[in-house]
């Protein structure tokens, strides 16, 4: 206030001052307060198509479970439609991904091995898109294993190598050894495929699964 002597100069002052900086000051506060309710309203959005998402995952996941105990053709129809619904309307979200996983096997499970495939490799592109975090490292794995499983039901023996070595996670390096001996196998490979089946047994340890390595050994 020492500046001013009058109140008349400090309003003249202030005039001043507005002609020159009073539009960039309101144009400002226009802009900040748009990116506040447009941020707002981004995060709204989010969490609602999140909310929408989850609910339709968890419906598909039920009928799965009902498709478990007794398969009909009006669950399997139901299933189809939440599986589309959460693969156009949440194509990003890893809802879409597993409803992805559910359709391949079911795919598989009536023998449609191609159809598997292109599920399986439609959630593995949405999961290799951009950095992968520690969650979708085992994601990915999974379905370059399962993918490999589709390929050599369609003996498409290179490419369920290559899926195979792509397998970089412990814990699914037991499955992928066992599925690199059934490789073996379908290529007539009986000793290569014995190691195989014996590294993923030593693995194992004592367990219902190293039953199964024992039957396929004992088979050899």
């Amino acid at each position: 206030m020492d500046t001013y002597r009058t109140e008349e100069e400090q309003i003249d002052a202030i005039k001043k001052w507005w002609s020159k900086n009073g539009i960039n000051t309101v144009l400002t506060i226009v802009v900040v307060s748009a990116l506040v309710v447009g941020w707002r309203g981004w995060q709204s959005r989010q969490l609602d198509n999140e909310a929408e998402a989850s609910a339709l995952y968890q419906n598909l996941f039920e009928v799965h479970q009902q498709l478990e105990q007794q398969s009909n053709e009006e669950n399997s129809a139901t299933a189809d439609h939440l599986t589309e619904q959460l693969k156009e309307n949440f194509e990003s979200s890893a809802y879409a991904r597993y409803a992805a996983l559910f359709k391949a096997k079911r795919d598989a499970e009536k023998g449609e091995f191609s159809d598997a495939e292109s599920e399986l490799n439609w959630a593995l592109a949405r999961t290799e898109g951009g950095v992968l975090t520690s969650e979708d490292l085992p994601l990915r794995d999974l379905l370059q294993l399962r993918i490999a499983k589709v390929l050599l039901a369609q003996q498409k023996l290179d490419e369920a190598e290559a899926a195979l070595a792509k397998i970089a996670s412990p814990e699914f390096q037991i499955l992928a050894m066992e599925l690199e001996g059934d490789i073996s196998l379908a290529r007539g490979n009986v000793e290569e495929a014995r190691e195989s089946y014996q590294q993923a047994l030593d693995g194992l340890g004592a367990s219902g699964a190293a039953e199964i390595l024992r039957i396929k050994i004992d088979n050899l």
